[in-house]
């Protein structure tokens, strides 16, 4: 129970919440108002598609990292926490915990981690079908398909968190003169051959970042906070500037 607010004294009130101070004060009798605290359920999604293993530090460790830390501010902060992963076209559970003292089991059920298969936004569908409540925390690479607003379909009362975990070498490849490449998807194994010259990687930066800003829009109409993170920049620098200034953490 936390102190709420005071308000005038009314027969048939539980006289053990009357304030002696303020009738010390005042010569008037108040009574104290409380509110019952009710931990919220926070759900990590992380995902663990073949995408995510890529980057100089590979975007599924920052994301992981990332997972924890959330993970860890939610249980100190008196709220039950669940982890859940995509990996292998399926949806994978932690156990649902309460308390930092619980925090090393979910610190050890991450760890035992892989990414493997693609598809994140059908995990994501089941987990926003199924959760009982509270907030649900999305972080992925977005890369395997459009965002579309039946895709964040969700029950009353449930929020959404969406984290686009990027890396260096995504946002800003560097290719010096003329090269012939040949690409390779790392979820379908499509290939095809490109040639990067300077104009060819300064559509590839300008088409990324139109990309990025549709995927924000799309999260933001259908009711969505969204946040964009890259895999080689601090956790720690971030949580205390980006995330505290746009509210997400206190």
């Amino acid at each position: 129970m936390e102190f709420a607010d005071y308000r005038p004294y009314e027969a048939g009130d539980d006289f053990r919440y009357l304030d002696a101070a303020i009738y010390a004060r005042r010569g008037e009798y108040h009574i104290r108002q409380y509110e019952v605290y009710r931990p919220a359920q926070i759900t990590i999604l992380l995902d663990g598609s073949t995408s995510m293993h890529f980057g100089e530090p590979d975007k599924f460790t920052f994301a992981a990292t990332l997972a924890g830390l959330l993970g860890f501010a939610g249980l100190a902060g008196g709220d039950i926490v669940q982890l859940a992963v995509w990996s292998g076209e399926r949806v994978h559970f932690s156990p649902r915990v309460n308390g930092a003292g619980r925090a090393s089991a979910l610190f050890e059920w991450l760890a035992r981690q892989k990414t493997s298969g693609s598809g994140f936004t059908h995990g994501l569908k089941q987990v926003l079908s199924t959760v009982p409540g509270g907030l649900v925390i999305a972080i992925s690479d977005w890369l395997d398909q459009a965002i579309e607003p039946h895709m964040l379909s969700r029950p009353h009362g449930v929020d959404v968190l969406a984290v686009a975990v990027s890396s260096r070498q995504e946002e800003d490849p560097e290719f010096t003169g003329q090269s012939e490449l040949r690409l390779r998807d790392s979820e379908t194994g499509a290939e095809f051959d490109f040639t990067a010259d300077k104009a060819a990687v300064a559509e590839y930066r300008q088409v990324y970042q139109q990309w990025r800003e549709d995927l924000r829009g799309q999260f933001l109409k259908s009711g969505c906070r969204f946040i964009a993170q890259r895999s080689d920049m601090d956790i720690a620098l971030a949580v205390r500037t980006d995330w505290r200034r746009q509210g997400i953490l206190e």
